[in-house]
């Protein structure tokens, strides 16, 4: 069978990306598109756990709790936490399956890419990374992104945070194709389903990446078509303290 070749690029995290990993391989078998290489980011600087710190006197202490426990005592977390999560090493889960992957701490740099951009490929990320323009023309355009929201609705940074505090009732699946803008592009799908009230903001994340695999598999399905254009997203930085109140206001919590 000629296969269509796919390349992730993933956040070097052991809740999320995990999970989404080992079924998406599961759920690609016996069809007609293979993951070639899988590109694991590990940033020199993690700016949402950097956030996290300056801003640690605005959580409460059960969550500083649970996030030293996500940090340290990962598998522990299912204790907490109503959705589970079933696997914790996206290494593990590659060395299992043979797949090979690099640990990169700057997806931009061409260098990474030397063995296998003249391969007609298509590039999924799910890692908080901008491609630049000239890692984007390597791969003819062809990499795309998965949001977790319905774009351009609440583009940018950790927007699961500024959902939550709107009261919105629906959340999201993005997936487009990137250019030189923040969550802009050609959108080819999206899934939208309740944002669950009684779930924490690390649930309702979880929950998303629980629907990744799936969504990704029908998009590939049909082609990766082209459905409209975003120009412009909204665009949310972290929380400001009046987004922490909002979000205080409706009893949400963080984990």
């Amino acid at each position: 069978m000629k296969y269509n070749k796919l390349v992730l690029v993933i956040s070097n995290d052991n809740y999320f990306q995990p999970d989404y990993l080992a079924n998406f391989i599961k759920i690609l078998k016996g069809s007609k598109y293979k993951i070639l290489k899988v590109f694991i980011y590990s940033p020199p600087k993690k700016k949402l756990q950097d956030f996290l710190l300056r801003n640690l006197f605005k959580l409460h202490l059960s969550e500083v709790y649970k996030l030293f426990v996500l940090k340290f005592f990962t598998s522990y977390i299912n204790y907490f936490i109503k959705p589970k999560i079933k696997c914790f090493s996206s290494k593990k889960i590659l060395v299992r399956n043979n797949i090979k992957f690099s640990f990169v701490k700057n997806i931009n740099n061409r260098k990474i890419y030397n063995k296998i951009f003249k391969q007609n490929l298509i590039v999924v990320n799910t890692a908080d990374q901008i491609f630049k323009k000239s890692i984007i023309k390597l791969f003819k355009f062809n990499i795309y992104n998965i949001h977790l929201s319905i774009l351009p609705r609440y583009g940018g940074r950790w927007t699961m945070f500024q959902q939550m505090s709107n009261n919105e009732k629906f959340t999201g699946l993005t997936l487009h194709k990137i250019n030189s803008q923040i969550d802009a592009g050609k959108i080819v799908n999206q899934k939208k389903f309740l944002l669950k009230k009684n779930y924490s903001l690390f649930e309702n994340q979880l929950n998303c990446y629980k629907k990744l695999p799936l969504f990704l598999k029908k998009s590939l399905q049909k082609g990766l078509k082209i459905k409209k254009i975003i120009k412009k997203s909204e665009y949310f930085d972290f929380p400001s303290n009046e987004d922490w109140i909002k979000f205080r206001i409706k009893k949400f919590k963080i984990i």
